[in-house]
């Protein structure tokens, strides 16, 4: 079981539009389950949620830095998609960039979206160890999810109507609506920092030149391209 969770969970990551929250919750729903039906303890079982969350969480970050980042940093399409031409990228681009592990930094790692910001990492070939430290505190994120899990399916296993079911039930969704505030609060703290360094480099934006891609003209000309097709197939139907 945790095997195939560890495949399913890395390969979901793996996928730009899939989010890593209800791999967490979804791990620790499953994991608890096979542990209570074994007799084991729901905490215990919570615990091994959070450790293969995490072994999950840090395989993807660098599998997307390594084997997509570096590997393709010089692809027009993976560029598109992490979008290397907009202020906020170039923002996000430069907090990166840093040397060391600065808070602005740690907060990006942290609570930004989980496949761009690690492909991103690999194009500008940033090294590996210092993202993955960066990365640790990703830790507080996930253990809310993998309580609620936890709760949930040991409320289950209690009898119907008593005070004990409801308190367990109460706890995973306080905990469940905690993680989803303390996601939405990681990307206000982004916003801060990119809008920070927007506004102070705000002259080297307008001329865009500053922190400009390799390769941003293609990508550009790109998506002008994409977008003319887009039009001509729309006049047509």
């Amino acid at each position: 079981v945790v095997g195939i969770l560890y495949g399913t969970g890395v390969l979901l990551f793996l996928l730009p539009p899939v989010p890593g929250c209800p791999i967490f919750m979804v791990s620790s729903i499953l994991i608890t389950k096979r542990f209570v039906a074994s007799g084991g303890n729901f905490l215990f079982a919570s615990l091994l949620a959070l450790v293969i969350s995490m072994v999950i969480k840090m395989s993807s970050v660098a599998l997307e830095q390594k084997g997509i980042g570096e590997s393709f940093s010089t692809s027009i399409s993976v560029k598109k998609m992490v979008a290397v031409h907009t202020p906020e990228m170039k923002a996000i681009r430069y907090i990166l960039s840093q040397k060391g592990l600065h808070m602005d930094k740690v907060i990006v790692l942290v609570c930004g979206p989980d496949w761009p910001t690690s492909v991103l990492t690999g194009v500008l070939r940033l090294p590996l160890l210092e993202m993955l430290i960066g990365t640790l505190p990703v830790i507080f994120l996930i253990l809310p999810f993998t309580l609620s899990g936890s709760f949930i399916v040991h409320a289950s296993t209690l009898p119907e109507n008593t005070m004990e079911k409801r308190r367990y039930e109460g706890l995973s969704s306080a905990l469940l609506v905690f993680s989803m505030l303390t996601q939405m609060g990681g990307l206000m703290l982004i916003f801060q920092c990119t809008h920070a360094v927007m506004e102070k480099f705000k002259e080297e934006i307008a001329e865009g030149s500053w922190m400009k891609d390799g390769q941003e003209d293609e990508v550009l000309q790109d998506i002008s391209c994409e977008e003319e097709r887009l039009r001509r197939r729309q006049d047509a139907t």
